[in-house]
């Protein structure tokens, strides 16, 4: 039987593909049960620097299964969206960063997926939409409040109030997605960018990604501490003398994580 969530690595990339293209990747139980177990791993493998999350098919994932929520009662869809909201946490609060390579559709919780990642680079035919409110819901797995923190209010409310989709081009220019890229190049880009990010000193990408989130919800002068603290424990560490050395020297760090 396939996985619904395939992962593999690439040296210090791991690449994580949801892998049930005939339902365009839509969330169900064992998606997120995979899913989970995949990125605990990761946030327990030291060699891991950076993290893709694409789709296997035409969608990146589009959104909840209608199906498994209908047959569900009120009790166990609240179960089941708070591992949803547990799982995309466990995605922006992971130290590692995480880039969404968007391939197509990423709708309701895929979007939610996206927003979660730290970076999102979008194919050109990619659709993005938050439309829960056409069905008498709303989003509930984080995308309501990351999606205000992403682009303007007025934006984010215009999505949600109306449930539309937009596409790559759009979406860019809202902040919502970072980068726009041919479809054919989507992979090969995002893993360009995640070995750009795995050449630096593991320790500093980690404290930058954990200042950023972090901070974000601190005031100014709280963050501001939070960062001057992260960076006197980088200066002690044994790679921040050897980049600085490889430097002056003019050669390429051989950092080690410590």
């Amino acid at each position: 039987m396939c996985s619904n969530v395939l992962y593999k690595e690439h040296g210090k990339i791991a690449i994580i593909t949801l892998n049930r293209p005939e339902k365009m990747n839509s969330i169900s139980e064992d998606v997120i049960r995979e899913l989970n177990q995949i990125i605990e791993k990761i946030n327990d493998e030291a060699k891991i620097i950076a993290v893709i999350i694409t789709g296997n098919g035409k969608a990146f994932m589009a959104g909840a299964d209608l199906a498994q929520v209908v047959k569900s009662s009120p009790e166990q869809n609240r179960k089941y969206n708070r591992v949803l909201i547990e799982t995309f946490n466990k995605i922006e609060n992971s130290p590692i960063p995480f880039i969404a390579a968007i391939n197509g559709f990423a709708l309701g919780g895929g979007l939610e997926l996206a927003l979660a990642c730290t970076i999102r680079i979008a194919s050109e035919n990619a659709v993005i939409g938050l439309p829960e409110v056409k069905l008498g819901i709303m989003p509930g797995a984080g995308g309501v409040q990351r999606l205000v923190r992403t682009t303007s209010r007025g934006q984010a409310m215009k999505l949600l109030l109306t449930g539309q989709s937009i596409n790559a081009s759009e979406a860019y220019k809202l902040l919502i997605i970072d980068e726009v890229v041919p479809l054919e190049k989507l992979m090969e880009h995002s893993i360009n960018l995640a070995e750009k990010i795995s050449e630096n000193a593991p320790l500093a990408v980690k404290a930058i990604k954990e200042a950023v989130t972090i901070g974000a919800d601190l005031p100014l002068n709280h963050a501001i501490h939070y960062t001057e603290e992260s960076l006197e424990k980088l200066t002690r560490s044994s790679d921040c003398k050897e980049g600085i050395t490889a430097f002056l020297e003019q050669r390429k760090p051989d950092f080690v994580g410590k």
